[in-house]
């Protein structure tokens, strides 16, 4: 594991990228972007906290990391989600606090995800407020509006002699610990703290109480 917290970073040191990380942990920093790069740790890294930086994208590689399992991006300026990102197969994932105003419509696919955090996002596809109900109405929301583009496309396609229409492809479409840091915002709560999310009936959130498990595996 590597802890880089609060060194005002805006640049990941190459070096980590030649380590088989499990562990990444960066928030608190100035990064504005992770590089391709990280596609090198796809066969060992398992959790990345990215939290508190600047990032305004996550590369389309991030979907080669085969064996990550817990995503924390809260608090970016993300403004979207590459379409590849579906491919992950997450437990966790927290892409609250940023500037996300819709979700890939393929986010549906993400059928191991147990924690699950967007709040804080001026979301309008799906709509914040149904968001708010938990992940079970969201993956609803994505499933039953990507049929419809479906439908949409094909009507758009008779109704010009034949001529296909492109549309948007987002929503419209469908070990050793080396601590590097020097202290000063040092996130020193525990994982369970970190991803703290909110539990409900039919919330579609799940508690932490199964991190530990789903980390291990």
């Amino acid at each position: 594991m590597v802890v880089s917290s609060g060194n005002q970073l805006v640049n990941i040191p190459s070096a980590l990228f030649s380590i088989p990380l499990e562990i990444l942990i960066l928030t608190g920093n100035r990064l504005e972007y992770i590089p391709r790069e990280i596609r090198q740790l796809s066969n060992s890294l398992r959790e990345l906290d990215a939290s508190c930086n600047k990032l305004k994208s996550l590369p389309t590689d991030i979907s080669l990391l085969k064996l990550l399992r817990v995503l924390n991006v809260r608090d970016n300026q993300l403004t979207h989600l590459p379409a590849e990102f579906a491919r992950l197969q997450l437990r966790i994932l927290d892409i609250s606090q940023n500037k996300l105003s819709e979700l890939p419509i393929d986010l549906r696919y993400m059928c191991t995800l147990v924690n699950f955090r967007i709040d804080i996002n001026p979301l309008v596809a799906p709509p914040a407020k149904l968001c708010s109900k938990g992940r079970e109405h969201v993956f609803k929301w994505l499933q039953s509006h990507a049929g419809r583009s479906v439908d949409d496309t094909m009507t758009a396609y008779d109704c010009t002699l034949k001529r296909p229409i492109t549309t948007n492809a987002t929503l419209r479409r469908g070990q050793n610990i080396e601590n590097i840091t020097d202290g000063r915002h040092f996130d020193r709560r525990s994982r369970t703290t970190r991803f703290n999310t909110v539990g409900g009936s039919d919330s579609g959130y799940a508690s932490t109480a199964d991190e530990n498990r789903y980390s291990r595996e």
